[in-house]
């Protein structure tokens, strides 16, 4: 799910995303066979995609896309961001701790901008849950199914599995970060869900 942040409006935005578990894969088998320019067509399913947001403002998302994992459990991503007002790379890490998905995130200022200001702290936004653990790329695809994709949309008469983030109708997330427990008391303990609902929920000013 897309969705702009900020006092402006965005224009002109370039989004390029990467499965980096999958592109790790693709790198492996070149290593192995440096004898051909190109990993075969599919060797580990779709690795990329690439968006453009003609205009993006502060409400509601500005588009989705459906993406499967290759393990749930241990993601990687990057996601590099071209706008009118400039270049950014997001970092996205996600790893089941004690059945609970942990996050990190990280926002930094594109590599043109690090070279025209050297000894400048580039990143611009971080955010880790403190039990995060750090996974290595995958190196081959899993031998078995490890999860099924989820569907993000809204659907009658669906009870969705707390925490979870959908679009609804109106193309609006709407996200849930808490359920009851049978002894009456709420959970909301799910990582980085919480800011995700701290964003999702901020009023406009």
């Amino acid at each position: 799910m897309l969705k702009h942040y900020g006092p402006g409006t965005a224009h002109n935005c370039d989004i390029g995303f990467y499965d980096d578990d999958r592109k790790n894969i693709e790198h492996e088998w070149l290593v192995r066979h440096p004898e051909s320019p190109y990993p075969p067509p599919g060797l580990a399913g779709e690795s990329q995609k690439r968006l453009h947001i003609p205009e993006a403002n502060r409400e509601g998302s500005v588009g989705s896309f459906m993406w499967n994992p290759l393990n749930p459990n241990s993601q990687h991503y990057t996601v590099t961001i071209n706008c009118r007002d400039g270049v950014f790379e997001e970092k996205w890490e996600i790893n089941r701790v004690d059945g609970v998905l942990r996050s990190r995130i990280t926002i930094a200022h594109g590599p043109q901008w690090i070279k025209d200001n050297p000894g400048i702290e580039p990143t611009i936004f971080r955010y880790q849950d403190p039990e995060f653990v750090a996974t290595a790329l995958a190196t081959e695809l899993p031998k078995a199914s490890t999860g099924k994709a989820v569907h993000p949309g809204w659907k009658p008469n669906h009870q969705f599995d707390v925490p979870v983030a959908i679009i609804d109708p109106n193309g609006n997330i709407q996200v849930a970060s808490g359920g009851k427990l049978p002894d009456g008391s709420t959970r909301t303990d799910f990582g980085s869900w919480n800011i995700l609902t701290r964003h999702f929920g901020d009023a406009t000013p």
